[in-house]
């Protein structure tokens, strides 16, 4: 084969076997092992008047809700993925809650997880926006919650989430233990801050293993200020991805 000839042929063959391996089954190639989907929601829409939705809590400072899950959502879409394919859906895509599962379990995704902040009943509200430096409250009605439908999976994403978010030295809240009402949250045994919710529609008719993340309280402004830092926001998202993929591995570990 001469010096051009080869020039011609090679490439060509090296193009049609990269054409293959992408397209090959798992089963003939097994290192070429394809992504999970993993669902990404922004808790709330942007629309204030969104069929069955509205923007989410004001934080102390009055910004909305949505627009802090929106800040975290997005973070997903730029993670080193490892296997893990995010699709995003924004807050500003106005997508009822009660349209969400479906249009989960249409895409084919492994996982859903929706990105919230939390606030506090309203009669705690208006004393803790005004509570200064020093106060007990900003120290109590502050970190992060995983809520979830108490089934197998769901649980189990939970925790892997939980793991890896306390192991980044993020604060868990406390405060939905409270006796009273709005609270009283029941914890999942053998955590610290993943709560029990039967009466949460994506979660309930999730198809897929759910879970709803409140990554602070928007409603202390401390941990306003502090959940407005990207290298925070960065934090809490690096550790869910990280939460994210064990889960996943441990799953397929579990079916094989």
């Amino acid at each position: 084969m001469n010096k051009r000839w080869r020039q011609i042929v090679v490439p060509l063959i090296l193009a049609m076997l990269a054409l293959s391996f992408n397209g090959a089954a798992g089963a003939e190639f097994p290192f070429a092992r394809p992504s999970k989907l993993v669902a990404v929601f922004a808790g709330h829409t942007g629309s204030s008047n969104a069929r069955g939705n509205h923007q989410g809590a004001r934080s102390a400072s009055g910004i909305y809700e949505y627009r802090f899950n929106e800040a975290v959502a997005k973070l997903f879409t730029r993670m080193k993925r490892n296997d893990i394919t995010y699709k995003l859906f924004a807050a500003a895509l106005n997508i009822p809650f009660h349209d969400r599962p479906a249009l989960v379990e249409k895409s084919g995704a492994s996982a859903l997880v929706e990105i919230h902040h939390d606030s506090v009943q309203p009669h705690i509200y208006e004393k803790l926006v005004r509570a200064k430096y020093g106060d007990p409250m900003l120290a109590y009605y502050r970190g992060f919650s995983i809520h979830v439908y108490p089934n197998a999976n769901s649980i189990r994403l939970a925790k892997a989430i939980e793991f890896q978010m306390l192991s980044q030295r993020l604060q868990c809240a406390e405060y939905h233990t409270e006796d009273i009402p709005g609270e009283r949250m029941k914890l999942v045994d053998g955590t610290k801050a993943v709560y029990q919710r039967e009466n949460i529609y994506v979660l309930r008719n999730s198809s897929i293993p759910a879970v709803i993340i409140e990554c602070g309280c928007i409603a202390n402004p401390q941990e306003e200020r502090l959940l407005n830092e990207p290298l925070y926001r960065q934090r809490i998202a690096t550790a869910i991805h990280q939460g994210i993929m064990s889960f996943l591995s441990a799953e397929q570990g579990r079916n094989n």
